[in-house]
């Protein structure tokens, strides 16, 4: 449909104007930008979009303006998006469902995105920077009965090669009540697969990483505000509770 691509085309560039200065040290002049100088580093918050400062590329799940199709958009934030389309391609992941988040593994130069399909199932795509393309396997199936909801998030964890994602527990697909599908679970490089889901009560608000620590901080709000903190070397998750954040909500 004409005018669901060009609602989509827009979006784009809206979003890269927003990348271009909130990203790697970008400016609104008409030459190229720099990513700033020293060795690439990995996010350590979870984010809708992901940013790769080393090759100056953004990975911007799609919303779907019409039927479901997962899609994730790269966009090249080295050129002004006033003058340039800074579209590189549009990547299918090959499935109905919606994108959610995106993570990015700079040294590997991989991006990871995580997608929910209408059936309740959570997949992981696994993109190859350097041709767009996705890797054998993708996609890589959540643990079953958990899926991305709009609030989950992904982040690669760059000493421990692997990457943290939230998810939450599908009312279709979970076969217990859906907090035994809820929680987060780390994804391997190495054996492309999710080890144990760390449960959670409530599905979490996005989340933090500590990769040196390998400890993720996660607030929740579903009446009162909750924090969980999930030590994701021993799958062992703890509730922070404080009477002073009660009455935050």
């Amino acid at each position: 449909m004409k005018g669901g691509a060009e609602m989509k085309r827009t979006c784009l560039i809206i979003a890269s104007l927003a990348l271009l200065f909130a990203g790697c040290g970008g400016s609104s002049g008409g030459g190229s930008n720099h990513g700033p100088s020293g060795p690439a580093i990995s996010s350590t918050n979870g984010s809708v979009v992901a940013i790769d400062c080393k090759t100056n590329r953004a990975y911007v799940p799609v919303t779907p303006t019409g039927a479901l199709d997962a899609e994730v958009a790269v966009l090249n934030l080295s050129v002004n998006p006033n003058q340039t389309n800074p579209l590189v391609k549009i990547i299918d992941l090959g499935y109905t469902g919606v994108a959610r988040a995106a993570a990015v593994a700079p040294d590997q130069g991989l991006a990871f995105v995580i997608s929910a399909t209408p059936l309740g199932q959570g997949y992981l795509d696994i993109i190859k920077e350097s041709n767009n393309k996705l890797v054998t396997g993708s996609p890589f199936s959540f643990p079953t009965g958990s899926r991305p909801f709009s609030t989950d998030a992904i982040v690669y964890d760059q000493l421990n090669d692997s990457a943290l994602v939230s998810m939450t527990g599908s009312g279709i697909s979970c076969s217990g009540a859906t907090s035994t599908c809820t929680g987060m679970a780390a994804f391997s490089l190495n054996t492309d697969s999710f080890g144990p889901l760390i449960q959670f009560d409530n599905p979490a608000d996005n989340f933090a990483y500590n990769p040196t620590t390998q400890i993720a901080l996660a607030p929740s709000d579903p009446i009162d505000p909750t924090i969980y903190a999930v030590n994701a070397a021993s799958n062992t998750p703890c509730t922070l509770t404080d009477s002073n954040r009660t009455t935050l909500n």
